[in-house]
């Protein structure tokens, strides 16, 4: 009985240590919902150096689908630095899967979607005084994971009640 209660105890080793590393990579990288709701985030999303924002207009749709919609319009205090504008049309090269430019209309365009998980889709236009961001997200961000690890804590504990009730009729055996 010892070697399988070694396994059962580095089974649960094993799943702390995924829960701790989760909980750890959530707090180090945001929720898109967290990105998507904040419309000063726009820099975080493109990585592209941006004037402060002077206002915004947010909507957002958190039903009605299983995709909640932000969509944020607004004004920069001044116009878009030449570094900046260097820096976009350098990505618009470099990176021409997420970055374009429309030189009739004036302004860059990033696009997103889904990264690893396949839970959001985000499109940033940026002109010289003004933005808009659209970001879409999953609803269901992040209950995968949790899911997960619930089923194998279930699992775990499961597994313990069964190497009990063994134990018990390991000590006690039936005379016949």
């Amino acid at each position: 009985m010892k070697r399988p209660l070694k396994i059962y105890g580095w089974a649960w080793a094993a799943i702390i240590a995924v829960t701790i590393v989760t909980f750890a990579v959530m707090i180090i990288y945001p929720s898109h919902h967290d990105l998507a709701a904040d419309p000063y985030s726009i820099e975080k999303i493109v990585k592209v150096d941006l004037p402060d924002i002077a206002s915004v207009q947010t909507m957002d749709d958190l039903g009605g689908s299983r995709w909640d919609m932000f969509v944020h319009k607004g004004r920069f205090t001044e116009e878009i630095s030449e570094e900046s504008i260097k820096k976009m049309d350098e990505l618009c090269l470099s990176d021409s899967i997420h970055w374009s430019k429309n030189s009739d209309e004036g302004y860059y365009m990033y696009l997103d979607e889904g990264g690893i998980d396949g839970l959001y889709l985000v499109s940033c236009t940026i002109s010289e005084d003004r933005f808009v961001t659209t970001y879409e997200v999953e609803e269901s961000e992040g209950i995968f994971v949790l899911s997960a690890l619930i089923v194998a804590y279930m699992i775990l504990i499961t597994w313990g009640i069964i190497l009990f009730i063994v134990s018990l009729f390991r000590r006690n055996p039936k005379k016949s």
